[in-house]
């Protein structure tokens, strides 16, 4: 029974409450225009409160930053977007934090004097002080009027959920969306004249489509940018799409030039990059280099992956040509082969043709090796 009325309460603050909200709530602003900049600051500073334990579940900190982004914009006002936890709440108190996105069923909320604006599509509100009657007021007129556009409601069909890739392609069906951010991958994965599946693929196999996502590491963001990897390239904010994936291009086009001319074609030149990317540039040398020192095949990733037990050796750190010693390479190399199964699953979605197996075209791929 608790089970039911959890589930019937989120559908209710999910479905039923925002279009509830624009009802009552729009005919009363109609006659209120927005006349003075909101916060009565250049700079807005807003805070993603995320549920580590949850938020994998949902997208709820990608479709948050694209609407606080917006209504920045709109408003006239610079943003800057972090992501946290529910703590920030107390932040707001001080004025340290302008805006913090939560839950709508946040306990926390009733034990704060805060504003809460009306829910969102996935059920979060916008809190901010008490003492910001006008600014909650801004926002409310804005929110309201555009859960009515067409580009929420596409906004809405991005940051749904069920994006696992072997999922959808062993349905068969054919899917329009592939992932929240289509657009931006479509666009940067023509810079470096990338399947946009494969770049697809690629940021999926580094976050599933996360913003919020930041390994042990230190790596952040859609495609697991390293802060250091940020500043080579003179990038600020890793959380935000767009600056986080052209990052990510600007070291993968980097990447495809350094070994260009050590693979055999453009399907090794891609595996080369991959690679590169997952293990660093200095390791993938290393297995070239130490290949082309025992006079071994070098310019398919095969190649090295036959050599790649010889770089476990302690005999290895003898090798003058290898520079960074030992390599085990088990992730990459696996790195690799789910790379190849992401591909192939994003291609059947896409195409929406019959998958053979969970894992796309792997089945294909393993009953050619058993009639070899």
């Amino acid at each position: 029974m608790g089970k039911k009325l959890h589930r019937k309460r989120r559908v209710v603050f999910k479905y039923i409450l925002p279009p509830i909200a624009v009802i009552l709530i729009v005919p009363m602003l109609q006659k209120t225009v927005i006349q003075d900049i909101p916060f009565d600051k250049e700079v807005i500073r807003c805070v993603i409160a995320v549920d580590r334990k949850t938020s994998a579940m949902n997208y709820g900190a990608g479709y948050n930053y694209e609407l606080l982004k917006l209504f920045s914009e709109q408003m006239g006002l610079r943003e800057e977007i972090a992501i946290g936890d529910r703590e920030y709440l107390d932040s707001l108190e001080t004025g340290t934090v302008d805006i913090v996105v939560v839950p709508a069923t946040d306990s926390l909320l009733a034990e704060k004097d805060l504003f809460c604006s009306i829910p969102l599509a996935d059920s979060s509100t916008w809190v901010i002080r008490k003492d910001l009657e006008t600014e909650m007021r801004s926002i409310n007129t804005w929110l309201a009027h555009y859960f009515t556009t067409d580009s929420h409601s596409l906004a809405v069909e991005r940051f749904s959920p069920a994006f696992e890739p072997f999922r959808r392609a062993s349905t068969g069906r054919k899917y329009s969306i592939l992932s929240p951010y289509d657009e931006l991958i479509g666009k940067y994965a023509a810079q470096i004249g990338w399947d946009r599946l494969m770049l697809t693929a690629l940021v999926w196999k580094e976050s599933q489509f996360h913003i919020e996502v930041k390994s042990l590491r230190g790596a952040v963001g859609l495609m697991q940018v390293m802060p250091r990897t940020a500043e080579h390239f003179d990038a600020g904010n890793m959380i935000d799409p767009e600056e986080n994936i052209s990052t990510a291009v600007k070291l993968l086009d980097r990447l495809q030039k350094m070994f260009r001319d050590d693979a055999e074609n453009s399907t090794e030149l891609m595996k080369f990059t991959l690679a590169a990317y997952n293990a660093g540039e200095g390791r993938l040398r290393d297995c070239i280099s130490y290949a082309k020192s025992i006079g071994a095949p070098y310019r398919k990733w095969d190649d090295l992956v036959a050599v790649i037990p010889d770089m476990r050796e302690d005999s290895i750190l003898d090798v003058e040509s290898v520079k960074l010693g030992k390599f085990q390479g088990y992730e990459t190399i696996n790195y690799i082969s789910l790379m190849e199964d992401y591909y192939d699953a994003f291609h059947t979605i896409a195409r929406g043709q019959s998958s053979p197996g969970p894992l796309g075209t792997r089945t294909d791929k393993e009953a050619a090796s058993e009639a070899l």
